[in-house]
């Protein structure tokens, strides 16, 4: 009997915990994805709504069809972040950027960072 519950008892082991580690991979990766849907003569605004000088954002995958895509200061909206991009005239497809942000901060030191990821669909 031994030599039938042991080996079953690893089997079901090593399944639960290969199902575990899937299911948190994939949901949070789609979970981190933000999509919009623009027009290629477009240029499209993403506030980061952060805007303490401690506070920052930077590119760390850029766009490959965009004309322009870039993070700056809007102060418009109070010094806030935001990314701004326009795509390349009469592309049509799919583009990605990966934004990562620098929140709170004691002094000049981040105390969260996290990453954006937004995907475009780009249309005419």
């Amino acid at each position: 009997m031994d030599a039938i519950i042991k080996p079953s008892c690893v089997i079901i082991f090593a399944l639960i915990f290969a199902s575990c580690g899937n299911d948190n991979t994939t949901s949070s990766e789609s979970q981190n994805i933000i999509d919009f849907t623009i027009s290629n003569s477009e240029i499209f605004l993403y506030d980061l709504e952060f805007s303490g000088d401690e506070e920052g954002a930077s590119i760390i995958k850029q766009a490959q069809n965009m004309e322009i895509s870039e993070l700056f200061r809007d102060e418009n909206r109070g010094m806030t972040i935001v990314y701004r991009c326009k795509p390349n005239s009469g592309y049509t497809g799919v583009d990605y950027v990966e934004i990562e942000t620098c929140r709170g901060g004691v002094g000049i030191i981040c105390t969260q960072i996290d990453t954006i990821r937004i995907r475009f669909t780009i249309i005419n």
